[in-house]
């Protein structure tokens, strides 16, 4: 039985309209993150720079050391609070999905157990393909060709990445080890790789271009950056949304 994307697609939506609640609360969850995180960098770095990120996006070349490190910092800040609503947001869909009634403390607290295994799974799925997505990188800024060896480690970082996707949900959810974890979600993806690979092209390419397309929009005018930033709060528990319903339709299938 394969998978109807546009089935998920339209569930996530209708559950969003459902639990408008629980969709506003995360949303501002992330909202707040980013607001805060954008008001700090905002403050932190030097007029020059700010004027030359709304006409060109920010170039590293021109921050010091000091103001890149900064930035640098709040960044990986910034994506910790993240990766935290983002678990929290999903054992709570999980709960609701499951009509199991648990207030936002304890999936809270829950969360709080299981985010360091979480985080962990996250770490070591996306590390592959930053090392070959880095080395591509050195390689177009210095105007050499990208080596055979980067090209292999992106492209085997890639195939971690969308064969492990969802083991950091299956964690969260499950009462598993973080080896259990990965052994089981390897055999889930068994001949499975299609689906998986569709998945990752909607929520981690399609609706993190959208969320991108929304953050060029951001410029000198608070009203625009309120709404912008709130806009990508949106897609971000919508992915939450569309990521368990893929995930429960996935391993039910199996």
């Amino acid at each position: 039985m394969s998978i109807n994307f546009t089935q998920i697609l339209t569930d996530s939506l209708n559950f969003m309209r459902n639990q408008r609640t629980i969709v506003m609360r995360f949303t501002a969850y992330f909202f707040i993150v980013a607001l805060l995180i954008h008001f700090l960098i905002s403050h932190l770095l030097p007029e020059d720079v700010q004027l030359n990120e709304l006409n060109n996006g920010i170039n590293t070349l021109d921050m010091s050391s000091t103001h890149f490190g900064n930035v640098a910092y709040l960044g990986i800040v910034q994506v910790i609070l993240n990766l935290f609503i983002s678990a929290w947001g999903i054992f709570t869909i999980h709960q609701l999905s499951q009509r199991i009634k648990l207030s936002l403390i304890d999936t809270f607290l829950f969360t709080l157990k299981r985010f360091l295994g979480f985080f962990f799974i996250s770490l070591i799925i996306t590390i592959p393909i930053l090392i070959g997505s880095a080395e591509m990188i050195v390689s177009y800024l210095t105007q050499k060709p990208s080596s055979p060896f980067s090209l292999l480690t992106t492209a085997f970082g890639l195939f971690i990445f969308v064969r492990l996707n969802i083991a950091s949900i299956y964690y969260l959810t499950n009462q598993t080890t973080l080896n259990e974890t990965i052994k089981n979600v390897w055999k889930l993806g068994v001949k499975q790789n299609f689906p998986l690979f569709i998945y990752f092209l909607i929520n981690d390419v399609l609706l993190r271009l959208l969320s991108y397309q929304v953050n060029r929009l951001i410029s000198g005018s608070s009203i625009v950056e309120i709404i912008s930033l709130f806009i990508i709060s949106l897609i971000g528990v919508f992915s939450l949304v569309f990521t368990y319903r893929f995930y429960s339709v996935f391993t039910h299938r199996i």
